[in-house]
């Protein structure tokens, strides 16, 4: 893990867990239920990844951490479509980028999520490098999710990396955001 990972980690969290409650007083500007009577929704996501393929060293991670934080509009019953800011941080330092969102609801409460987007900005230069994700939820409170991002590292060539793991999001994402700073900030 760079020395950079954390300080954008806890910068990113504190924002999400300062401005996310205010919105969530809105009428239901958190609420991604097919039933919720807003047209509208923002999103705000926080996953934890597994990946695929491991890579040896002694600062090689198996994990890899990600936040959503947008908005989607219903475009029909049980569709909804909109854009995210994806920020996702390892030992390789982060990337953000914008993404392209997409919520099919198979259900009232289980929903079937798609992202596609670019990273523009890494921890080493700016460049564009290819994400995706495809998630299953619940109430958009807590689910699984699968994705596949090229990335740019210090140590090695541009390479794919694939990643499966358990995404937060509405209140419980805002909720875990400080715990998380703590544990980021106290690793530095």
């Amino acid at each position: 893990m760079t020395r950079s990972t954390p300080l954008t980690f806890g910068l990113f969290s504190t924002v999400l867990a300062v401005f996310a409650p205010g919105m969530a007083h809105g009428a239901g500007i958190l609420d991604g239920n097919r039933d919720a009577d807003n047209r509208g929704f923002a999103v705000v996501e926080t996953s934890i990844g597994w990946r695929l393929v491991q890579r040896e060293g002694p600062w090689i991670s198996p994990w890899a951490w990600s936040w959503n934080l947008g908005y989607l509009d219903r475009t029909e019953e049980r569709a909804a479509w909109g854009a995210a800011v994806k920020l996702t941080t390892d030992e390789s330092g982060f990337r953000v980028g914008p993404v392209v969102r997409h919520r099919r609801w198979l259900g009232n409460d289980v929903a079937v999520d798609v992202g596609a987007g670019l990273y523009v900005r890494s921890a080493f230069e700016t460049t564009l490098m290819p994400t995706t994700d495809l998630a299953l939820s619940y109430k958009g409170l807590v689910g699984v999710h699968a994705g596949f991002d090229l990335v740019h590292s210090w140590d090695r060539a541009p390479h794919g990396e694939g990643h499966v793991g358990l995404r937060l999001g509405k209140g419980l994402a805002p909720a875990v955001m400080v715990p998380l700073l703590a544990i980021a900030v106290g690793g530095q």
